[in-house]
């Protein structure tokens, strides 16, 4: 639910990369009764889009291990391309489907 904590504080790896964050996202998800489907997800850190590991924005942030981080995520858009098996329209002036 938009704002609303997906789960309990934890402590994650600074060598978390958004890959690993969206695997975890998923599982609370699934925790809380969530249906299970695998989504690509973005992170973000006082609104700076997370595109690395957690350790290269602690570094740009000069972030101690004694900080505490909240993220927040949004889901990606899901683009799936269908291929092309077969075509039965015709233009004009052509003989042959297009």
């Amino acid at each position: 639910v938009d704002g609303a904590a997906l789960g309990p504080q934890l402590e994650v790896p600074l060598a978390s990369s958004p890959a690993e964050l969206g695997a975890l996202v998923d599982k609370l998800k699934i925790a809380s009764g969530a249906e299970a489907k695998s989504t690509p997800y973005a992170f973000y850190a006082d609104e700076t889009r997370i595109d690395g590991a957690l350790s290269d924005y602690a570094a740009e942030q000069k972030l101690t291990g004694e900080d505490t981080l909240a993220l927040t995520y949004e889901p990606l858009a899901v683009f799936r391309v269908r291929r092309v098996s077969r075509c039965a329209e015709t233009m004009p002036g052509h003989s042959d489907a297009v």
